[in-house]
Order: structure tokens, then C-alpha cells, then sequence
């Protein structure tokens, strides 16, 4: 492969989701909106990310697999429920996935580079398919490769966050 060099600068986000997908992040503070002006902040905690290639077709599998501490909330919910968790997960889930799709597009447009490894990932799974492809799409391969991400982050209250006052009144 080429030799490493500059291309380009990654936002603070986009770093960090691409530190996701190389399984380079253990702990990271998620921001999340729960109203226009309210948000609530969770620190991922044991965060492990799994990538793998289908051996019969271009499509790569990112799961992120990680333990939530709801660290500050400025939200009207009540943590307490389980109702309520449930939802925050699903909608983290949501986000995360969403924001790792988002940055694996905008620097497969900028940058065409594959600082993800999924070139070097296709070929040690199945060397000919990938010999094929790369054939075939030449500089468009990293444009056609499917990605799905997967999110599992399992969120707890942290400390003697029980209920949330609501302030809005």
C-alpha cells in the first residue's frame, strides 16, 4: 500500500467515530439532545468496536459494543424508569450509528482514503473476491462497499442521579 501521508483534517467528531471503527476508543463523553435547548451527557464506557467483511460480497459490519454512564442531565425525564432508559439507549444507538455512517461517507467524498482498513480487511477474507473488485471499481472501491453499523451501548445511572427536576416550569 502507499506511504502514509497528510490528506486532510478530521472535526473532533469525525475523529472520534473513526476511533470507533478502529476500535481505538475505550472511554468517550456523548453529547445527546433530549429537547431544542436541553441535552444530557453520556460517558461511554468499555467501548470495543468489531469490523468485519462478508466473504462473498463488499459489505463490512461495524459493531460497537459499549457500557453508558449518564453523567449529566438537563433533561425532564426520569431516569429512574426503566421505560425511560430504554429509550435513551435506542435513541444513543441511533445516534451513534447515524454519526459513524455520516463520517465514513464524508471521507469516502473528501478523501477517498481508506484509513479504516477496509481495503487490507477485504483482501485477508477473501483475496480473490477483493482482486476482483478493486478490478472492477478501481478508485470507486470505497464507494461501494455497503456498511452497516451496529450500536449495543447498555446505559446505567451513575452516582445519586435518581430524578430530574423539572426546570422548565
Amino acid at each position: 500500500h502507499g506511504i502514509d501521508k497528510l490528506i486532510g483534517y478530521l472535526s473532533n467528531e469525525d475523529s472520534i467515530n473513526l476511533g470507533f471503527i478502529r476500535n481505538k476508543i475505550q472511554n468517550t463523553i456523548v453529547d445527546y439532545k433530549c429537547s431544542k435547548e436541553n441535552y444530557m451527557a453520556v460517558e461511554l464506557v468499555n467501548t470495543k468496536t468489531d469490523v468485519s467483511a462478508k466473504k462473498d460480497k463488499l459489505e463490512v459490519t461495524i459493531q460497537v459494543k459499549a457500557q453508558g454512564n449518564i453523567n449529566e442531565i438537563n433533561c425532564n425525564l426520569d431516569i429512574t424508569k426503566d421505560k425511560t432508559i430504554k429509550k435513551l439507549e435506542n435513541d444513543i444507538n441511533n445516534k451513534l450509528k447515524k454519526d459513524i455512517e455520516e463520517t465514513i461517507k464524508k471521507i469516502n467524498k473528501e478523501y477517498n482514503s481508506d484509513v479504516y482498513g477496509f481495503e487490507d480487511l477485504f483482501y485477508k477474507t477473501n483475496p480473490k473476491l477483493y482482486k476482483k473488485m478493486k478490478k472492477k471499481y478501481g478508485d470507486e472501491f470505497l464507494n461501494n462497499i455497503k456498511i452497516k453499523v451496529e450500536s449495543d451501548v447498555n446505559l446505567f445511572a451513575k452516582g445519586n442521579i435518581l430524578k430530574v427536576i423539572d426546570n422548565e416550569k
